[in-house]
């Protein structure tokens, strides 16, 4: 379930758009992690497919929760 609020510009203080600039920077990294391991062909010829399939899974989380956050910060993308 997804749920998105639009808020007004500037609507977002700066203690919270530092914590949301953070989180995306989490995000952010956790789905680089992700997507170097799903580029590796060794891990992808090795690790059985539920684990391939749950990490595209997690990958498609994480983008769709890394553009939701660039859009409330106001980024490009």
């Amino acid at each position: 379930v997804s749920l998105a609020i639009f808020l007004p510009e500037g609507a977002l203080g700066g203690a919270e758009r530092a914590h949301l600039a953070g989180e995306l920077d989490k995000v952010r990294g956790e789905l680089g992690g992700i997507e170097r391991r799903l580029a590796d062909p060794g891990f992808v010829s090795r690790a059985p497919a539920e684990v391939v399939a749950g990490s595209r899974a997690r990958a498609e989380e994480l983008h769709r929760k890394a553009v939701l956050l660039a859009e409330t910060l106001g980024e490009a993308g």
